[in-house]
């Protein structure tokens, strides 16, 4: 049988491998540090708008496995938030998060090897042949993804942030992380600040749920979310200009604090709140930063490795290797990570069997989005903004291009149009 080895565990690399292992491939899951999910657990939040549309393509395309898995542990479905005109919006228990996407990948076969932090790689010309581990070992491959994500070292956040800010990563613990294109031979991309300054800044925190007053934790766990306008003199907005996802690069995001129940409690987008600041807002007084730990002083910083690649998620110059999540575009959201995970993994397990690349058309908003990502990388100063599925500049474009739809029947019936309904739950072999 073919091996896909699929190096990094967050959304994207479990993506990748559930869908590789459906596709017939055996498959190995490298993961660097002692969880999978990676910066998944900040989220907690699966955004509507468009990412209701591509939730659903990717449900009647047969990869909608893992979307499934979060589904299941939803603890809040919220029709409509008014103040940001959003729709769909479905709030999950993170802290149950990494079993439930480990059903999914123990039900595929899916071998899971974590503390195994990839840090380089073998080739064979253009060909990859291996994956070398920390501790000098090596795994054989035949197709190789690389869901390495695009966050900084330690050195990085240092060097283009604010030093580490001991966030999920850990990597004083695991290390940072290795891109394996770039071990490859090939030049990574770099998401740029409107400051000139290399990457984008993560721009969310979470709170221990229990440290915020009592009344804002029962609304919370009423409604599912809160918002609390901020006092006048904590709204600063020259942080709009670090706000690199343009669905959330809103003002709306800067004058309040919008808090989802995700198990904990996660406030949306400041990217960064001096903790006593945050203590003189009433009801903050106790509050506890649970990620980033230091996210008073600033943020993770990310975007800093995209991989030149084609629409199939193949990377440019190299026979064997597909990108998904963060390392194939500048990004933001879930829907759109996961997406990416899903077409990289069918297709490396389609690469193994020496089938023929599946490109998804841009008739579907999911391969609209892969293709005009793929256009922003390729475009000077594009760089400087990431793109998601929940509103902003490509939501617009959806809605433009006739491919958003809230109804799931049309939604179905475009997708058959296509010829693609069920693709990624078929065998490949």
């Amino acid at each position: 049988m073919s091996t896909v080895v699929i190096v990094g565990g967050g959304y994207a690399g479990c993506s990748a491998a559930a869908t590789a292992a459906k596709a017939g491939a055996e498959v190995l899951l490298l993961e660097k540090s002692d969880m999978l999910t990676g910066l998944g657990v900040l989220t907690g939040v699966l955004g509507g708008q468009g990412g209701f549309t591509v939730r659903e393509e990717m449900r009647a395309m047969g990869g909608a496995d893992i979307f499934e898995a979060i589904e299941s542990i939803v603890i809040h479905d919220i029709d409509y938030i008014e103040l940001l005109n959003r729709r769909h919006i479905k709030v999950f228990n993170v802290l149950k998060l990494e079993s439930a996407i480990r059903r999914v990948l123990d039900g595929a076969g899916v071998d899971i090897r974590l503390r195994a932090r990839a840090k380089d790689v073998k080739m064979k010309g253009t060909r990859l042949t291996h994956i070398v581990l920390n501790d000098g070992s090596t795994i054989e491959g035949d197709v190789f993804v690389d869901a390495t994500g695009g966050c900084g070292t330690v050195a990085e956040c240092t060097k283009h942030g604010f030093g580490c800010v001991m966030c999920v990563m850990r990597c004083p613990t695991f290390g940072g992380r290795v891109s394996i294109s770039a071990k490859a031979g090939v030049k990574d991309l770099t998401a740029v600040r409107p400051d000139g300054k290399l990457g984008a800044f993560s721009s969310a925190f979470m709170l221990v749920k229990d440290s915020l007053a009592r009344h804002l934790v029962a609304e919370m766990e009423s409604k599912g979310y809160i918002v609390v306008p901020l006092p006048k003199e904590l709204i600063d907005y020259d942080k709009l200009e670090m706000i690199t996802a343009t669905e959330n690069a809103r003002p709306e995001f800067l004058e309040n604090l919008f808090i989802f129940d995700n198990g904990f409690a996660k406030v949306m987008v400041q990217s960064y709140m001096p903790l006593d600041d945050l203590h003189s807002v009433p009801g903050f007084e106790y509050a506890r930063m649970v990620d980033p730990i230091s996210g008073g002083v600033g943020n993770a910083v990310r975007g800093l490795a995209m991989a030149p690649r084609e629409n199939s998620l193949s990377v440019q110059g190299l026979d064997n290797l597909y990108c998904a999540g963060e390392k194939s575009g500048p990004m933001s959201g879930m829907p759109a990570v996961i997406l990416t995970g899903v077409l990289a993994g069918h297709n490396a397990a389609r690469r193994a069997f020496a089938k023929e690349d599946l490109v998804l058309p841009r008739s579907l908003s999911a391969g609209e989005f892969i293709a005009y990502e793929k256009e922003m990388m390729e475009t000077p100063g594009a760089l400087v903004r990431r793109y998601g599925f929940s509103g902003g500049h490509f939501f617009d474009r959806m809605k433009e291009q006739g491919l958003y739809s809230p109804d799931i029947e049309e939604i179905k019936a475009r997708v058959e149009k296509t010829g693609l309904r069920d693709v990624f739950a078929q065998r490949v072999a």
